[in-house]
């Protein structure tokens, strides 16, 4: 008898939960394997029905998964919608890294600029610098002599 998939996910989340309250430090790549479910599937399983739990913020694990997702919403998210940077190309040698430092070094100058007053995105902010010399010389706070 075929089960549907929501009492699939129900045992997969009943499963993982169980683990985890023993204390086992799972693998995602080892769970997809035994569920036979792709990687994605288990990663969406922990974000989406795992995030809005009412953890114990004594056990550290309450601290440990807002502290990964604030840094993927305040840095690798930003990087990708200011920067494209999952569509970068570059890939020869060091470039990639070079150039991702200059992203993140880029990102933290446009979020320190108190120069601009208006609620504009750090995409706007970015294209507004590349566009105009003014702007860009107050960003970096450059003035000519």
């Amino acid at each position: 008898m075929a089960s549907s998939s929501h009492e699939l996910l129900a045992r997969r989340l009943a499963c993982i939960l169980q683990r985890l309250n023993a204390g086992e430090r799972l693998d995602i790549t080892a769970l997809a394997e035994e569920f036979s479910v792709h990687k994605r599937t288990i990663q969406r399983d922990l974000t989406d029905c795992f995030a809005f739990l009412p953890l114990d913020r004594q056990d550290g694990l309450y601290d440990t998964v807002r502290a990964h997702w604030g840094i993927e919403n305040r840095l690798h998210w930003m990087l990708d919608v200011c920067f494209g940077e999952d569509d970068c190309m570059i890939r020869k040698d060091n470039a990639p890294q070079n150039l991702s430092l200059l992203k993140k070094i880029v990102l933290n100058l446009i979020r320190a600029d108190k120069t601009d007053t208006a609620k504009t995105s750090l995409r706007l902010k970015r294209k507004r610098a590349a566009w105009d010399d003014d702007i860009r010389m107050k960003m970096l706070e450059i003035y000519p002599l």
